[in-house]
């Protein structure tokens, strides 16, 4: 079932952050997918947490962050899930610098996700969850 949206609350058009862009290459099965720019969303988001010695536990609240920022893009658009009925994807690219075996555990990536403090984090800094 879709979502019927007030037309006070939908956007007309779709705005990303700086390092998030629109594929080339759309899927069927998707209602949009973007490709994100790995080290420019783990620049900004460091700096918005306050990051200074990068570990495990802070290079996923940052991915889980930069998911929820495109999250928040597409909400109220007709790429929001909820309207268009097919889920969006995202495409992260790889990067060498911040891969998870480089780095030390800290609190870990289960604290992160599943402890949900990365959603804490989120909306400590943006306000809101994005759904």
């Amino acid at each position: 079932m879709k979502l019927q949206l007030p037309s006070w609350l939908r956007r007309e058009t779709l705005r990303l952050p700086p390092w998030a862009k629109r594929a080339k290459n759309q899927s069927d099965w998707a209602s949009i997918t973007i490709e994100a720019d790995t080290d420019a969303y783990v620049a900004e988001w460091f700096g918005l947490l306050g990051v200074t010695k990068p570990d495990q536990y802070w290079l996923e609240v940052a991915y889980q962050c930069a998911k929820l920022d495109l999250q928040t893009a597409i909400a109220g658009t007709e790429y929001d899930p909820r309207i268009g009925g097919k889920p969006a994807e995202f495409k992260f690219n790889r990067s060498d610098k911040w891969a998870l075996k480089l780095h030390p555990t800290g609190k870990g990536i289960k604290a992160a996700t599943q402890g949900r403090e990365a959603r804490g984090h989120y909306v400590r800094i943006r306000g809101r969850m994005p759904f």
